[in-house]
């Protein structure tokens, strides 16, 4: 195999299966690359494509192209592993879990339990990842004790609670559990990685340079949730106020979705609205069920 732009070896063929060829690589290949499998010259045998997405696992480097269609949960997973820490502010810190192995583990875990199919899902984004949830776990509005006890995935981690997660999960079992739900929806955020400033959370519009600095990094992030699998005729915010009013404004010039459906944010709702919480599920219920 070779790089179709420098002509450089990058590769031999070891195996060839139904779907897939296996390559042991000589170079290095990335996303969007594209190659040629080196045939016959003459016969004008030579066929070629593009690498849709590189996934690591362990020492093992699998480059996915055109003879398989990756699944959405290799491609999400490709995503989140492949995230590079954007430039912030000063005295401010970027949470980005994806390098940790146990995280890593428990992300793939859970995106091939739930995700293995090519099923295109509609994006639910929260703000931005929090320190109890996907900052311990890396699954969005999923801390310790719903992985383990919701998502049946155990875990290592303490067993902290984040009020957020508890009415992601109420809400899911509400409209008939994790494996219906995730079927159609996919939970995720504005910006994927979280911030904390002083030790405490920060939402990414809180501070207007980290917002503005960080602008390019989701309008990043979002392109390729549409590129790994995401539906572009509905997105649901969580969060009617400046998350829903900084997503819009980027949805106007990018143009990514026809949709975009705001909802009060989790932990809105568990701090100020407990009381109305199982208004609230319904809620959530009726308008996610009214657009899949």
């Amino acid at each position: 195999m070779t790089s179709a732009k420098r002509g450089v070896l990058l590769g031999r063929i070891s195996q060839v299966f139904f779907d897939s060829v296996e390559i042991r690589l000589e170079g290095p290949v990335t996303r969007g690359d594209g190659v040629v499998f080196e045939g016959d010259r003459e016969t004008d045998s030579e066929q070629g494509g593009r690498i849709y997405g590189v996934i690591r696992d362990g020492d093992r480097l699998e480059a996915i192209g055109p003879m398989r269609r990756s699944s959405f949960a290799e491609r999400a997973y490709e995503f989140y592993v492949t995230l590079e820490t954007p430039v912030v502010p000063r005295a401010v810190t970027v949470m980005n879990p994806y390098t940790a192995p146990a995280v890593k583990n428990y992300l793939k875990t859970f995106l091939n339990k739930y995700f293995d199919d090519d099923c295109a899902r509609i994006p639910v984004l929260g703000i931005n990842a929090g320190r109890f949830g996907a900052g311990l776990t890396g699954v969005n509005f999923t801390d310790p004790v719903a992985l383990a006890d919701e998502c049946g995935i155990p875990n290592h981690l303490p067993r902290k609670r984040e009020l957020s997660s508890i009415y992601v999960y109420d809400m899911i079992r509400h409209m008939g559990g994790p494996a219906k739900f995730y079927q159609r929806f996919f939970l995720s955020a504005v910006c994927p990685l979280g911030f904390t400033r002083e030790g405490v959370n920060l939402n990414y519009y809180d501070d207007r340079r980290l917002e503005r600095e960080i602008t390019p990094f989701i309008v990043s992030s979002v392109e390729r949730h549409i590129e790994f699998g995401c539906r572009r005729d509905h997105v649901v915010i969580l969060g009617r106020g400046s998350n829903a009013r900084c997503f819009a404004r980027l949805n106007d010039e990018y143009r990514w979705f026809d949709e975009v459906h705001p909802l009060d944010h989790p932990r809105f709702i568990m701090q100020y609205q407990r009381k109305r919480v199982d208004e609230y599920l319904d809620l959530y219920a009726s308008v996610l069920s009214g657009i899949v």
